[in-house]
């Protein structure tokens, strides 16, 4: 098989960890190439090391593949179908393109599985005014994301506002942030926002950050992708949904098996969902900043074997004051909020499955793996190696 790869991201990295994964469970060899478009010459592929360029149908005759898997990335002129004959192609994220055929074969994320996840966090705050901020460009998953965020508000009763980006046409960044910046300060607060991406949701805590607009209490911020390079260097951090990239790497080649065994078989498209929410400092509303402070050092530290009396040290009081403040701001203590970050980690290792359990405790923060196995068994009523069949089949 030869699977094409428009950009080196987090997001696509996380595809084709969906894609290894499929190739390694059922003897597939995988070619991997990246491949970039431009109007001079608008079908090659380029070796990222030696800079050689190739042409698409000259590649295609040499390795004489079964199938091809083509992420689209977020390029507006992807590999297009016709280029490779007779070959079964599906595209990863092909709603990003206007050139991709409505009966090719394709995986996609859910725009509206997005919106709602994004909606049910901010709900939660109890506010009374919204907001979404779409993309900068009129890009397609931005508009879905948009429409679905909008309609979910609605049905709770409450209000919502949207950012025109003017992303019909180019418009210069500067003019872009100082229109959004007016815009941010004229919003009702406090605002629960919805970000299109992680990028759009850095830029808001940004400007907001200039502007003197308090993230969260004005404004809480929650954007998409959970890229940690972005989400971890923002201030306050950026709590971000992230998609279920690796079951849609992973979908498309079962979805290529499907074509490649019966080659009359009708191309459709599939959605993939979202995976988690990864809460951090921009929507987690709390008078008590010592709570905050607790909750983002657990999150960043649960891993590294920290105890209840390390948190306490982080809020600055009384053992006693702080297990109090923190159960009646969070409805859990301080060490079932440690569990659940590790557990959260556990199960994000126990899905590849090369993972060695003997591993777990050293990279989750517990003692030993028969500690692991009690907490585990307990907060989740499924063995280790439940869950980790489970999520196989």
């Amino acid at each position: 098989m030869l699977a094409f790869r428009a950009s080196e991201t987090v997001n696509n990295r996380r595809h084709f960890d969906g894609v290894f994964r499929y190739a390694r469970s059922h003897g597939w060899h995988v070619q991997t190439f990246e491949y970039f478009r431009s109007e001079a010459n608008p079908l090659y592929w380029r070796d990222p090391d030696s800079g050689v360029q190739t042409g698409l149908k000259e590649l295609v005759d040499f390795w004489k593949p079964d199938g091809c898997v083509v992420d689209c990335g977020t390029i507006e002129r992807p590999l297009p179908r016709d280029a490779f004959g007779r070959i079964p192609v599906v595209y990863l994220d092909w709603y990003y393109s206007k050139t991709v055929h409505p009966r090719t074969g394709g995986i996609a994320s859910d725009g509206r599985c997005i919106a709602e996840a994004a909606a049910r966090e901010l709900l939660m705050l109890g506010f009374r005014d919204y907001a979404f901020v779409p993309a900068m460009r009129d890009y397609p998953w931005s508009a879905a994301r948009g429409k679905e965020f909008v309609r979910a508000i609605h049905l709770n009763r409450k209000d919502v506002h949207v950012f025109d980006s003017g992303g019909a046409k180019d418009v210069p960044v500067v003019e872009w942030r100082d229109r959004l910046q007016a815009w941010l300060a004229a919003l009702p607060k406090p605002c629960g926002l919805f970000a299109a991406n992680d990028f759009i949701g850095k830029n808001v805590l940004d400007i907001c950050r200039t502007a003197k607009i308090d993230v969260p209490s004005d404004i809480a911020v929650v954007g998409v992708d959970d890229d940690p390079q972005i989400c971890e260097n923002t201030v306050p951090t950026l709590t971000s949904i992230r998609q279920d990239y690796e079951n849609g790497g992973y979908s498309a080649c079962a979805m290529l098996a499907e074509m490649m065994a019966n080659p009359r078989a009708k191309p459709h498209q599939l959605l993939y969902g979202v995976e988690c929410v990864t809460k951090r400092a921009s929507s987690c509303v709390c008078e008590d900043k010592r709570v905050l402070k607790a909750i983002e050092f657990i999150r960043r530290h649960a891993c590294e074997r920290i105890n209840l009396d390390d948190v306490v040290h982080e809020m600055g009081c009384s053992r006693r004051l702080a297990t109090r403040v923190f159960r009646q701001s969070q409805g859990q203590s301080i060490l079932d909020s440690i569990h659940d970050e590790r557990l959260k980690r556990v199960k994000s290792l126990l899905k590849n499955p090369n993972q060695d359990l003997k591993a777990l405790p050293d990279f989750c923060g517990y003692r030993s793996l028969v500690d692991l196995q009690r907490v585990f068994k307990s907060r989740t009523g499924e063995t280790l190696g439940e869950f980790r069949r489970r999520h196989a089949q």
